[in-house]
């Protein structure tokens, strides 16, 4: 694959980043960025707000790693934080694509630049290289965040993610270089006191010295250490370079992201009448509270509106008719022949 441009060496991003991740909060006090209204009003709540980015995603056990650090942050200065992104949605933007306010002038965009994105994906995930990354500094995006940076962690990889991201150049043009980062927290919109940038400072330097963060050896897939991405796009629908919808059912990609792994399996054990492996919670996903483990929690339908969205979307739901129908096909009603116990127990709370 061919490049136009000439790409960053290691070197020069981690100079040009290092630049301004270390010093991006001010000496005094703050305005946040006025395009920020846009997704968080006053009261610190997420606005409807559409659009599609390019994205790698995370292991669990790097989302748990900066879900301890967001917690860090809302503790420190929680005062000027719009409410908490959720653990499941946590990714590293590569590249953004078209986003905004809802319009049919927005959607129309957002359809032509993901046909164009997705074919960009599909064609990069032929590369079984995989890029090798790992995280900076916590640091202010622009006024509008406080975001986790990350960095290649190899010359190879460095030239690897810089060449993706001229691909998608070509689809929408940004007038910034790439910084792969995770949003880890939104402001609120309006003015920060000088007293609350220094709380800022304060949770951004736990990052820097390591503070309560887990650190990991660097062959571990942990927040400080390096780990290993598929090139994948992320959209509404699945891969590890996605494109990414951005819309308020975000939140069902936790599913999504658990059934790419194994739901094939998880129809073949039913067809055959018995299951054998680990999968119920997030194929016959069931009310939050009915389990005290953290996949229970983790996986829990948060209310109404949660399990009508699971539903109603066009993957999560045909396979939970089809495994469904699939079950009802077998020459038993007997739960604990097929699931064991206490599966059968989960399987009823499911469908009840």
């Amino acid at each position: 694959m061919e490049y136009q441009t000439r790409l960053e060496t290691l070197q020069e991003f981690q100079q040009r980043t290092c630049g301004f991740t270390s010093s991006s909060l001010p000496s005094g006090s703050m305005e946040t960025n006025p395009g920020l209204s846009k997704k968080v009003d006053r009261e610190g709540k997420f606005l409807e707000y559409q659009g599609n980015t390019v994205v790698f995603n995370l292991p669990w056990k790097v989302k748990e790693k900066i879900l301890a650090l967001q917690g860090e942050l809302y503790r420190l200065c929680g005062e000027v934080l719009a409410e908490p992104i959720e653990a499941a949605t946590f990714h590293i933007t590569l590249h953004d694509l078209v986003s905004g306010p809802p319009s049919v002038g927005l959607e129309q965009e957002i359809k032509r630049t993901e046909h164009a994105a997705v074919r960009a994906v599909n064609e990069l995930s032929g590369d079984k290289g995989g890029i090798r990354m790992r995280s900076t500094f916590l640091f202010n995006m622009v006024n509008t965040s406080m975001v986790l940076g990350f960095e290649p962690g190899d010359q190879e990889s460095c030239l690897k993610l810089m060449g993706y991201y001229e691909v998608f150049q070509r689809i929408v043009p940004l007038d910034y270089p790439l910084t792969p980062h995770v949003t880890v927290a939104y402001f609120r919109p309006g003015h920060i006191s000088e007293g609350q940038v220094c709380s800022l400072k304060k949770a951004a330097e736990i990052k820097r010295s390591g503070g309560k963060i887990p650190e990991t050896d660097r062959r571990d897939a942990g927040v400080s250490g390096l780990f290993r991405y598929e090139p994948l796009l992320e959209n509404t629908w699945r891969s590890s370079v996605f494109v990414k919808r951005r819309s308020r059912k975000m939140n069902l990609e936790r599913f999504i992201e658990a059934q790419e792994y194994n739901y094939q399996d998880a129809l073949k054990e039913i067809k055959s009448g018995r299951k054998c492996s680990c999968w119920m919670w997030y194929v016959f996903p069931q009310l939050a509270g009915l389990g005290r483990s953290s996949t229970a929690k983790y996986y829990g339908i948060t209310d109404l509106q949660e399990a009508q969205d699971y539903i109603n979307d066009p993957l999560l739901g045909a396979r939970l008719v089809e495994i469904s129908e699939a079950l009802l096909a077998l020459d038993t009603n007997d739960a604990y022949r097929v699931f064991g116990c206490p599966d059968n127990m989960k399987l009823k709370s499911s469908m009840t």
